[in-house]
């Protein structure tokens, strides 16, 4: 696995197969999946954003981190599920340097999800994420 750029290619490509654990929280956020999809468009070309690449060179995941003033972050994540599976550990293993980064230089990054036990709340713990409690839809996990 290695990181590129966000382009309409690599966005299309994961929401066309997005998984459809993702399409469930983005159903319990409240967000829909053609938003979501948007909010990635717009990123293009922003730092802090790239698409994860698989062995076969496709494109099996999307990452960005949206600041909020200076000092603050929040993340998006996408993935297909095939994608996902071949390459949580890289992924995961790029995630917490990064957001170990952004937090050691004094910023905050929040992360929401509906889910907030199983895999999902062992999968943030390992990128180095708190786990901070439940609000409305959100569970809410950060780092920093």
């Amino acid at each position: 696995m290695h990181l590129e750029s966000l382009t309409k290619y690599s966005i299309d490509y994961v929401f066309d197969d997005l998984w459809p654990r993702g399409v469930e929280e983005l159903r319990k956020l409240g967000i829909p999946v053609e938003q979501e999809k948007a909010f990635f468009v717009e990123m293009i070309g922003k730092p802090f954003t790239g698409a994860a690449i698989d062995r076969e060179g496709a494109p099996c995941a999307l990452i960005a981190l949206q600041p909020h003033g200076e000092i603050k972050w929040t993340s998006h994540f996408a993935a297909t599920e095939t994608g996902f599976k071949n390459a949580w550990l890289p992924l995961s293993i790029f995630l917490r340097k990064l957001s170990s980064r952004l937090a050691k230089d004094g910023g905050t990054i929040q992360v929401r999800s509906a889910f907030g036990d199983g895999d999902v709340r062992q999968w943030f713990e390992v990128m180095g994420f708190q786990y901070r409690g439940y609000a409305g839809p959100c569970h809410f996990y950060s780092k920093g």
